[in-house]
């Protein structure tokens, strides 16, 4: 009969830990149902051995240690992340910065300090370091937040609300979260009903530049509607040159909800070849000898797909039993087609007795800086799009004029009349390469006498 015994720390009984982090050599668990506030260390180097005490039963620095946020709030560990400053953990109601009790000591069995940093509150989604911060999901999956090191205090840190400009973009809530991060920092999210996101960020200790995009992904599923993305993560490429994010993506083909694992390919750069721009989804390429016949599209039977051959887009196609017919090509993409669409927010230009907001005007013509663009329309609103013949200034506009990869200012006129609003869209269609650089209006203000 054994009398005395000690129970582990996880079990069916207790619960099993909710997350998890390498901090400062040591394997930390937290999150646990019964004890959520509950952190754990393992001994240091030694992963898998939480044991509090020594074969002696002497406590030392090396063992492991376990450790509770006190506080007056309910708190469920959420989120961890090693930092340089410390053990950064988001609860159900706050932030918190742990260390070693003495200044400059390791976070140990024998030196243990919790400090609240913020109180805010997180989402059971990983949390990841870009630069200096670290980035997380404030419960409820409406705000993605940054703590920013306060360089004023030791511990300090500042929490910044990153969709404060588009708090709109996270719409059901944010349910997964990943990063990459080379060759630009972009944090992607996933929203519960399936859309991507992701936001272009940009940190340095003076300013913040942050920019929201909304992915819709070709395709649809069973009973109408967009594709959804279930899963987001990012590797390293194969080559070690970039991140590379990877999705699980639903669709509904030929009959049947199918499930793709699919990578976004590398960004278009002033070094890509034109032939071999991708951009369509779920894309399946092909290089070789000319050839009008091409089989092997059995994943998008009965599709229609956007057809990219030899560097330029010819005409849609449908597979059938994984074959289609297309003009004479050797390097041919094809995958399901989208929209990339953009439209400026109300412009505030000034006017000669104050802001022009509130007052009548018109945007007549506006410039776009562009690179390695073409394939473009522009008007005042999505129903009334102009395509864009040619972006080559002496042939702009020209039915049937050739159209190859502009660098350059581009100026187009805008048939809006005088109101408060005076927005314009563009649209990018088909599988065809285009970076926008910059957006200059040109826009005539009425001042009320």
């Amino acid at each position: 009969i054994i009398y005395n015994y000690a129970l582990g720390q996880f079990n069916s009984v207790t619960g099993y830990p909710g997350v998890g982090v390498f901090h400062q050599d040591r394997l930390v668990f937290g999150g646990y149902a019964l004890y959520p506030s509950q952190f754990n260390g393992s001994c240091a180097s030694d992963y898998f051995n939480f044991s509090p005490t020594d074969a002696s039963s002497n406590v030392t620095a090396a063992n492991a240690y376990n450790f509770n946020l006190a506080s007056n709030d309910f708190n469920q560990i959420q989120w961890m992340t090693s930092d340089e400053r410390g053990l950064l953990m988001g609860t159900s109601n706050a932030e918190w910065i742990v260390n070693g009790a003495d200044s400059g000591s390791a976070l140990s069995g024998v030196s243990v300090s919790a400090q609240k940093t913020s109180a805010v509150g997180g989402m059971n989604v990983q949390s990841y370091q870009l630069g200096k911060c670290s980035l997380f999901v404030q419960r409820g999956g409406l705000k993605v937040r940054e703590l920013q090191p306060n360089l004023y205090t030791i511990y300090g840190f500042v929490c910044n609300d990153l969709t404060q400009f588009a708090e709109h973009i996270t719409n059901t809530g944010v349910i997964q979260f990943a990063i990459s991060k080379n060759p630009i920092p972009i944090a992607w999210a996933l929203r519960s009903d399936g859309t991507l996101l992701s936001m272009t960020y940009e940190r340095d200790m003076e300013a913040l530049k942050v920019g929201w995009a909304r992915h819709v992904i070709g395709g649809t599923i069973s009973g109408g509607g967009n594709s959804k993305v279930e899963s987001v993560t990012v590797i390293p490429s194969s080559n070690g040159t970039s991140d590379q994010v990877y999705l699980e993506v639903q669709r509904y083909i030929n009959g049947h909800t199918l499930r793709y694992i699919e990578y976004i390919s590398d960004f278009f750069t002033t070094y890509s070849v034109l032939p071999n721009a991708i951009f369509c989804d779920s894309s399946l390429g092909r290089v070789g000898a000319p050839t009008t016949t091409i089989s092997g599209l059995n994943h998008l039977n009965g599709q229609t797909l956007s057809v990219f051959a030899d560097g330029v887009a010819q005409a849609p196609v449908t597979p059938v039993n994984g074959r289609v017919t297309i003009a004479s090509a050797s390097v041919v993409t094809f995958g399901l087609g989208y929209n990339s669409d953009g439209q400026k927010l109300r412009a505030d230009g000034g006017a000669a007795d104050g802001s022009s907001m509130g007052k009548t005007r018109r945007i007549q013509r506006v410039g776009f800086n562009l690179l390695n663009t073409m394939g473009l329309q522009i008007g005042p609103d999505f129903s009334t799009l102009d395509t864009v013949y040619s972006l080559d200034s002496s042939t702009a506009g020209v039915a049937g004029a050739t159209d190859v990869m502009f660098t350059g200012i581009y100026t187009h006129p805008i048939p809006n009349p005088y109101d408060f609003d005076n927005m314009f869209c563009w649209r990018q269609s088909g599988p065809t390469p285009g970076t926008i650089c910059g957006i200059y209006p040109d826009m005539e203000v009425q001042d009320r006498g």
